[in-house]
């Protein structure tokens, strides 16, 4: 009865209160409404996209590549082909395959090694990296059987600190599987050192049969893929100019995919400790570099041994110029 007044009409307070109450019910109709259509405006900008990935997804398969980085180990082919693979219009394969080099996994077939690509668009240019096939009988003609027009890779440097990588490599395996046999027992025979494993010690010669010393020997290997595959479908990548600076050799390697130049000097920033080019993350300092398997220390070796090897690899090296009519730094 307090809210009525005397001719039976409610009061201006009961208005006010009535009013305030429609307030409240509206902002929460509003509110209401608000999330209803920003769930239906939400849904229909998912769809959306998700019919647009759809559509990429429906492109993207697993394709056999365009292109293969076949040499020569410990060169430089794992940071060439990371690097091609910041291009937006390379897909690089990791890790190697081994597929035309080895007969277990040649003998799974070529659906199995198609499904072994990584995913790619029409247009794209696949790369399988696998240095071994450089050295392999069998690769270049299997390869060819695959694809007599796809475009070969390779990144040579010279002979003699190639072979030296090589003895590093192997030198740490060895430690590494020590370390993993007699983890309770140390093993106390001393690996051999690199002048013992390279040359005779009984006649002081280069042990040309050994593997380490055997890949550097390029025209011997390279002579056997010119018998599958024309030089104008081989491109070879200098690794001494590629390790001072990788952007004029990656310009070189994108000309001869058919890709836009997009590794450019803003890409890439040199680690000083590491004394080789990182991938550069954003237009800050921060990169990323390879693994701590890359740039390892050499060991010091005397200057008669590298003389003795430079000599060595000295006649094979002036052959492989001329075979592929290119110069090298490291040929004098």
């Amino acid at each position: 009865m307090n809210n009525l007044n005397k001719t039976g009409v409610h009061g201006p307070a009961h208005i006010l209160n009535l009013l305030n109450q429609w307030k409240v019910r509206l902002l929460l109709l509003l509110i209401v409404v608000m999330v209803v259509l920003n769930g239906i405006l939400t849904k229909v900008k998912d769809d959306s996209l998700n019919c647009c990935l759809f559509k990429n997804k429906r492109n993207l398969k697993h394709r056999l590549p365009n292109a293969i980085i076949f040499g020569t180990r410990k060169s430089g082919t794992g940071a060439l082909g990371t690097f091609l693979d910041m291009h937006p219009k390379i897909q690089a394969l990791y890790p190697e395959l081994h597929f035309f080099n080895k007969n277990n996994n040649y003998c799974k077939g070529m659906k199995w090694y198609r499904q072994q690509m990584p995913l790619s668009s029409p247009g794209d240019i696949v790369i399988e990296k696998t240095p071994g096939y450089f050295t392999s009988r069998a690769a270049p003609k299997r390869i060819q059987q695959m694809n007599k027009n796809i475009k070969l890779i390779i990144i040579i440097k010279d002979p003699v600190k190639r072979v030296i990588s090589n003895y590093v490599h192997w030198k740490l395996n060895q430690i590494r599987k020590r370390n993993e046999i007699n983890h309770h027992t140390r093993s106390k025979s001393k690996l051999l050192s690199f002048e013992q494993m390279v040359f005779n010690q009984a006649t002081g010669q280069v042990k040309k049969t050994i593997r380490m010393v055997n890949i550097s020997m390029y025209y011997k290997y390279f002579v056997a893929w010119l018998k599958w595959f024309p030089l104008k479908q081989i491109h070879i990548v200098d690794g001494e100019k590629f390790i001072e600076n990788p952007v004029p050799e990656l310009k070189k390697v994108e000309q001869f995919l058919g890709v836009s130049h997009d590794l450019t000097e803003d890409k890439f920033v040199y680690d000083a400790k590491k004394k080789f080019y990182c991938m550069r993350k954003s237009s800050n300092d921060s990169h990323t570099c390879m693994g701590s398997h890359k740039g390892r220390k050499h060991p010091a070796i005397s200057q008669r041994a590298l003389r003795k090897l430079t000599d060595f690899f000295r006649p094979l090296n002036v052959k492989f110029m001329k075979l592929v009519g290119q110069n090298f730094s490291w040929i004098a």
